[in-house]
C-alpha cells in the first residue's frame, strides 16, 4: 500500500517519467551475453531457457549488444514506435526473445517481430 502510495504521489506531484523494465528471454541452446548501450554498459549473463531484466528506467530507445559463441549483434528499437510496451501498473514492461540466432520482440498482441541487427545506435 505504501509503494502504491508513493509511485501515485510521484506521478502527480512530480511529474516522474513512466517506468520501463526491459527482459531478454533466451530461447536458444547456448549461453549469451547482453551488453546495455551506450550509457548504462551494464553486461548480463544469461543462460538457455532463462529471461534476465538488461535495463530498467526511463528510456525512450532501446540499444544493446547481444553476443553468443559465434558473434556480437546491435540492436535497437524505440519503443514507443509501435505497440511493444505492455502497460503494467506504473509504467511498462517490453520482452526481447532470442531465438533460432535472431532476436524477436513481443507485441501488444503477444506475436513475436522480428527485428534485424544494425551497425550501430542510432538515437
Amino acid at each position: 500500500m505504501r509503494q502504491a502510495l508513493l509511485i501515485l504521489t510521484c506521478a502527480l506531484l512530480a511529474g516522474c517519467p513512466p517506468y520501463l523494465k526491459i527482459y531478454v528471454h533466451n530461447d536458444s541452446k547456448d549461453t549469451i551475453r547482453v551488453e546495455s548501450l551506450p550509457k548504462q554498459n551494464q553486461v548480463t549473463t544469461i543462460r538457455a531457457g532463462r529471461a534476465k531484466v538488461i535495463q530498467a528506467g526511463s528510456v525512450d530507445y532501446v540499444c544493446f549488444e547481444l553476443s553468443t559463441g559465434r558473434d556480437a549483434r546491435i540492436y535497437g528499437i524505440d519503443s514507443n514506435s509501435g505497440p511493444y510496451t505492455k502497460s503494467t501498473a506504473y509504467g511498462g514492461r517490453l520482452d526481447f526473445y532470442f531465438a533460432g540466432d535472431a532476436m524477436y520482440v513481443r507485441s501488444g498482441t503477444r506475436e513475436r517481430l522480428e527485428i534485424f541487427a544494425q551497425a550501430q545506435c542510432t538515437e
